[in-house]
C-alpha cells in the first residue's frame, strides 16, 4: 500500500448517496463514532462499511459541528452547493499548513499571545476560503481584508490579520507569487480617554484587596501590562533610583518605568 492509499484511509470522507443520505467514511476512532451517533437519523451500512446520515441541514449543521477541526476531504461537488458550510470543513493540508504556522512561531520565540492572535486570524480565514488554500492569490487577500474593512472592523486589528497572513504566507508556506510589501489601512488616530485624578483615587481606593490594589497602581503609576506586573521580581524594583526594571517586556525587550511613593508604598505594605 502506498502513502496516498494510506492518507486516504486515515482521512474523514463525505460522499453523495443515494436515497437522501450522505456518506460518512472514516477511520475507527472511539470518539469519532460517538460523535457520528450524537446525529438523529444516522445508520451503519454494513455492506458498504460507511456511516449514512440524513441529506438535511440539521445533520450537515450538526456534522460540522463535531468535525469542524478534523481533516474532511468532501468528495462529491454538489455537497458543497446544497450545504455552503462544508466550504468551512479544514482539509488535510490546511491543519498541516496551521501545525506548521504554529511550529514557526514558536521556534522563532513569538509570544504566546502572538501565537494565539496569528491563529485566530489564519483560522478565520480558512472558514471563509470556498478553494483549497494552497490556491489562494493575492486577490483573495485583497478581497478578504476589504470585507473586514467594511464590517468597520478596526484598522489595528485588520492590521494584525494582514500581518499574520503575510508571516503563514510568504515565509512559512515560502510563497514567491505573493508582493513582498502587503497595502495596510491608515493607523486611526484616536484621542485617549483620561480619567481625572480624583477618578483614579476613586477607583483605587474601591479595591478592598491589597494585592489587586498594589497591581492596578503599578499598572497605572508605571504603565506596566497585567503580564508584566506579575512577572516581577523583588530585585526588579530599585526604590534608591525610583524605577522597576521590566524585564522582556513587548517585543522581548527590557526596559525601565518609574516607580511612584504610592506603588512602593503598597508593595512595602503587601
Amino acid at each position: 500500500m502506498d502513502a496516498n492509499s494510506s492518507d486516504e484511509n486515515q482521512a474523514v470522507c463525505l460522499t453523495l448517496g443515494e436515497g437522501g443520505d450522505i456518506q460518512v467514511k472514516l477511520p475507527w476512532k472511539q470518539e469519532w463514532i460517538q460523535w457520528i451517533r450524537k446525529i438523529p437519523g444516522r445508520k451503519w451500512d454494513h455492506d458498504a462499511k460507511v456511516w449514512l446520515i440524513p441529506e438535511t441541514m440539521e445533520a450537515v449543521q450538526l456534522f460540522y459541528h463535531y468535525f469542524q477541526h478534523i481533516p474532511v476531504n468532501v468528495q462529491t461537488e454538489q455537497l458543497f452547493t446544497k450545504f455552503p458550510v462544508l466550504h468551512r470543513l479544514k482539509r488535510e493540508g490546511e491543519i498541516q499548513s496551521l501545525q506548521k504556522l504554529l511550529e514557526t512561531m514558536k521556534r522563532k520565540g513569538y509570544s504566546p499571545k502572538t501565537q494565539k492572535a496569528y491563529m485566530g486570524a489564519a483560522a478565520r480565514f480558512l472558514e471563509q476560503l470556498t478553494i483549497p488554500f494552497a490556491e489562494t492569490t493575492s486577490q483573495d487577500i485583497h478581497s478578504y481584508v476589504l470585507g473586514l474593512l467594511k464590517l468597520q472592523r478596526s484598522h489595528a486589528s485588520v492590521d494584525q490579520t494582514i500581518s499574520a497572513l503575510r508571516f503563514w504566507i510568504c515565509e512559512v508556506e515560502g510563497r514567491v507569487d505573493f508582493p513582498k510589501s502587503w497595502i495596510r489601512p491608515k493607523k486611526e488616530k484616536k484621542l485617549p480617554s483620561v480619567l481625572s485624578a480624583a477618578e483614579v483615587l476613586k477607583i483605587l481606593g474601591a479595591v478592598p484587596n491589597l494585592k489587586h490594589r498594589t497591581i492596578l497602581t503599578l499598572v497605572y503609576a508605571g504603565g506596566l501590562r497585567i503580564g508584566e506586573v506579575v512577572r516581577l521580581k523583588k530585585e526588579d524594583i530599585d526604590p534608591d533610583r525610583k524605577v522597576i526594571c521590566i524585564r522582556q517586556g513587548k517585543g522581548k525587550k527590557d526596559r525601565y518605568t518609574v516607580l511612584s511613593s504610592a506603588a512602593y508604598r503598597l508593595l512595602m505594605e503587601y
